[in-house]
């Protein structure tokens, strides 16, 4: 997923269900300038705080994303609708939304990596 995201030097970085942290940790080891992780579990977060990754228990519709460059998603196609609505329209042009197995229901990717049956989908916001 990482590298699908390009060059992420100076990028600010967001990903909404992050889980443990991992894609954050990867990018800030590959020069994000910021990072920051939505996710309601407390284990995930806790393992967030470890390393340290901010991460929020919030609900990330209610967030403003635009500040952010790149954008990683592994969430299910239910709220990958509401991504793309909410979410994805009002971004401006130039973000790039990188989701995991899980693609925007109505957008057409501008990159599809895919090894087996695991898809990765990349858009850039026109």
């Amino acid at each position: 997923m990482i590298l699908l995201a390009g060059d992420l030097s100076g990028k600010k970085v967001v990903d909404l269900g992050c889980g443990t942290g991992r894609i954050l940790r990867l990018a800030r080891k590959n020069g994000a300038k910021q990072v920051q992780g939505y996710d309601f579990d407390l284990l995930g977060r806790v393992f967030c705080a470890i390393y340290p990754i901010p991460c929020t228990k919030k609900d990330f519709f209610t967030a403003d994303l635009t500040n952010f460059d790149v954008i990683f998603t592994y969430l299910f196609p239910e709220i990958m609708k509401r991504v793309e609505k909410e979410l994805w329209e009002p971004l401006p042009a130039g973000k790039i939304l990188i989701s995991h197995q899980f693609p925007l229901p109505n957008i057409k990717p501008d990159e599809i990596w895919q090894k087996g049956i695991f898809k990765i989908y990349k858009y850039i916001k026109p």
